[in-house]
């Protein structure tokens, strides 16, 4: 009798557990991703080839973690050359409850590291007077940016392919400066009409406002 008993508890234990393991298994069956930014290749801003890695714990968890090496090489039209740098990323998402099997929203929390020196066009001249002729000079430039942001996001699932589109707004610690000058002191000529690259060069040094609007492409499993 005594053995039968231990064996029928042995017998419920071992099917309580795989019970357990199964919906664990069903909970994380993909808990992995592989994830590419396509759309940074094409960034007139800050350009790069960004590969990263996702992994899902829990019910509602998932933690992250993308590089990117920063480089020109898509847009031969860009302001600037020679620009090479790292941009290092992590993430943690929390999902919001859904029964849809293809279809989930998420809530982020987002760090974000950027280190780029590159070369510019800049406009200069010896003075702000209007007479004053002003010139072409290729400059370095040196940007560090460390950013924190809160993301919102929307993840469409096919099949083991997931498309995920955010955005969101947080602060930045933004540190540019400029070097290589024909004339340090020189005045630097604002563009007549508009270009981004302007505001983005000009040295800088503090807070400022962060905001990002992306989408990805990941393979989970």
């Amino acid at each position: 009798m005594r053995l039968n008993l231990t064996k029928l508890i042995l017998l419920v234990f071992i099917t309580l557990s795989t019970r357990v393991t199964l919906a664990q298994s069903h909970e994380n069956d993909r808990p992995n991703q592989i994830f590419i930014t396509p759309l940074r290749a094409i960034d007139p801003i800050n350009p790069g080839f960004e590969l990263g890695y996702q992994r899902a714990y829990g019910k509602n968890l998932a933690t992250s973690f993308a590089v990117a090496r920063m480089t020109s090489v898509i847009d031969p039209e860009i302001d600037f050359s020679n620009y090479k740098g790292w941009r290092l990323d992590i993430e943690q998402k929390y999902f919001l409850p859904t029964r849809r099997r293809n279809f989930r929203m998420y809530v982020a929390a987002n760090a974000m590291y950027l280190k780029v020196n590159y070369k510019a066009d800049e406009a200069f001249a010896a003075d702000s007077g209007s007479n004053t002729p002003s010139y072409l000079d290729n400059v370095d430039i040196h940007k560090l940016i460390i950013a924190g942001n809160l993301k919102y996001g929307v993840q469409l699932l096919w099949k083991h392919i997931v498309f995920d589109f955010y955005g969101g707004f947080g602060g930045e610690l933004r540190r540019v400066t400029q070097s290589g000058m024909i004339d340090p002191h020189a005045y630097r000529v604002p563009p007549r009409e508009l270009n981004l690259s302007y505001g983005v060069n000009e040295p800088y040094d503090g807070l400022a406002l962060s905001l990002t609007l992306n989408a990805r492409i990941a393979y989970e499993f």
